[in-house]
């Protein structure tokens, strides 16, 4: 009986990863962590209450994630984690799904933007939202749509007199009074 090209995959990848074929726990998912380096396997496991069981913590490398779920001696692909957890968004970098985009704090995350990791550059200013950006690329991705919403640029705006960043969603910037600490955002 001839291989599928799956199974001769797996076989190939065993090999390389110098993992014997067979069941696979913990011991067996590090070997294969450390053979697929541009990748950060991770295991959410339904005995404990489907939560991540590797690796301990995210890495702090820029690498694509992979979700599997171990359920029965079974590993199955989490092809997308929002689905999996019934949420609008997931970060990897701090393992929290959350429903509003605008109200995930992640300490990666750029305060500014809302993309993992800016780095300051060449600062630009925005007219539209009056806020500054670090760089061109942190100005680019602050005009993108953030999933299904608004981008951050149509979400916050910054009062020129007072310098306040107002969560648009919250308030309506023209109805906002300089010096009153209400729906402000950071």
């Amino acid at each position: 009986m001839l291989e599928n090209p799956q199974e001769k995959a797996a076989k190939e990848l065993h090999e390389l990863a110098n993992v014997p074929l067979g069941p696979c726990g913990i011991p067996e998912v590090h070997l294969f962590q450390k053979y697929l380096t541009q990748y950060e396997i991770n295991i959410i496991s339904t005995d404990h209450n489907n939560t991540i069981i590797y690796p301990p913590k995210p890495t702090t490398l820029d690498v694509k994630p992979i979700y599997l779920y171990l359920h029965h001696n079974h590993y199955d692909v989490i092809t997308t984690m929002t689905r999996f957890l019934g949420m609008s968004y997931f970060c990897h970098k701090c393992r929290q799904s959350y429903d509003q985009s605008i109200s995930h704090v992640c300490p990666n995350m750029c305060k500014s933007c809302s993309s993992l990791n800016c780095i300051v550059k060449d600062p630009r200013k925005c007219e539209q939202c009056n806020r500054m950006f670090k760089s061109e690329a942190c100005y680019e991705q602050h005009k993108k749509p953030v999933g299904k919403g608004k981008s951050v640029c149509q979400g916050i705006k910054k009062c020129e007199k007072c310098g306040k960043s107002l969560n648009v969603n919250c308030l309506n910037p023209e109805k906002h009074v300089c010096g009153k600490n209400v729906q402000h955002v950071k």
